[in-house]
């Protein structure tokens, strides 16, 4: 665990048996998706476009918790949950919050070698 971010080294790690190879593809694609699901998140509340929100919700979170991102996967939960539910107060900030650590854990992926 490093910093804010919340992601796991250790849970990519397992997940990919040590195969560097596979680790970095796995890191290249979650990093390559990070902006999508900021971007695609933000554009949605913005439109009211909750299907598409709670869609992406559910992806993110997904992707999130195979890094070990649990605390930004419950947020992603609540999200795609809240959204179903046609609840949307407080979910700019969440989606804020997510966007901030899912940046952060760029930010610290794209420093390690791999």
């Amino acid at each position: 665990m490093m910093g804010n971010s919340n992601f796991s080294l250790e849970q990519i790690n397992k997940l990919t048996i040590g195969d560097p190879k596979f680790k970095k593809e796995l890191i290249e694609i979650f990093l390559g998706q990070i902006p999508e699901f900021i971007s695609t998140m933000t554009r949605c509340l913005d439109q009211k476009n909750f299907k598409e929100l709670s869609k992406t919700a559910h992806t993110a979170k997904s992707s999130a918790m195979v890094f070990g991102m649990n605390v930004t996967g419950e947020k992603l939960k609540k999200i795609q949950l809240d959204t179903e539910k046609g609840e949307i107060r407080g979910l700019k900030e969440l989606i804020e919050s997510v966007a901030a650590e899912f940046e952060e854990a760029k930010k610290n992926l794209e420093l390690k070698p791999f």
